[in-house]
């Protein structure tokens, strides 16, 4: 596998290490996770309380199906 990059590609590269290198533990941590907001969940309340799990499933209805809220699916 050849390296296609240039030699200041490469010397970037290399400043970008060493920068990482100097972090601690925990700048690494918080530079390497992310908090996406979730639509439904993150802008309303921080406690939700449903009286019946029919109002539970109908909030849930409303969510975006890529957060994995759904009804599961019975396999064959």
């Amino acid at each position: 596998m050849s390296d296609k990059r240039t030699e200041a590609e490469r010397e970037v590269d290399r400043l970008r290490i060493e920068r990482n290198l100097r972090l601690s533990v925990e700048e690494r941590l918080n530079q390497g996770t992310i908090n996406p907001f979730r639509p439904g969940i993150d802008d309303g309340p921080k406690i939700r309380v449903w009286h019946t799990m029919a109002e539970r499933k109908a909030w849930q209805e409303t969510l975006p199906k890529y957060l994995g809220y759904g009804q599961a699916k019975d396999e064959d």
